[in-house]
């Protein structure tokens, strides 16, 4: 049976979520970002065929456990602490370092909901977070394009 561009879209979406979980996991500093994190997170995807939807758990013993991909529904029934939703684009944008965090919010391109406190403690983690961004894009982030872009 062929795969269509969403069917294509949608794995190579899931395997980088993977991919970034683990690559996290396996930072010797991971446990120091993740230490005193409270809440678990949702994530939301959409693009022109649909959307992806994804839940992960709180931290564990210093981890972030492995993602659920689910629908928008069972998502939203979770009531995850962290929540966020843009498009497949401005995901793309932001992990490429090209679209501002706090510009995607104001601009309201990043839908976000939860207590940002906890977040805005994290940004002393900022030398992690560009390490983790730069080692995710060396492994393939490129894989979010299209293949027939």
């Amino acid at each position: 049976m062929p795969v269509d561009d969403r069917q294509l879209n949608d794995a190579l979406d899931r395997s980088l979520i993977v991919a970034a979980i683990d690559l996290f996991n396996a930072d010797l500093e991971a446990g120091a970002v993740v230490s005193g994190w409270h809440g678990d997170f949702g994530l939301v995807s959409d693009d022109a065929d649909g959307s992806l939807a994804v839940y992960v758990g709180a931290p564990e013993s210093g981890r972030l456990p492995g993602p659920i991909f689910e629908s928008i529904d069972a998502l939203e029934r979770r009531s995850p602490c962290y929540f966020a939703r843009a498009s497949r684009d401005d995901w793309m944008a932001l992990l490429a370092g090209v679209l501002d965090p706090i510009a995607a919010v104001v601009q309201k391109r990043l839908q976000v909901r939860g207590d940002m406190q906890p977040v805005v403690e994290r940004l002393k983690f900022r030398n992690f977070v560009n390490r983790w961004l730069r080692e995710l894009q060396r492994r393939g982030a490129e894989q979010w394009e299209s293949p027939n872009e």
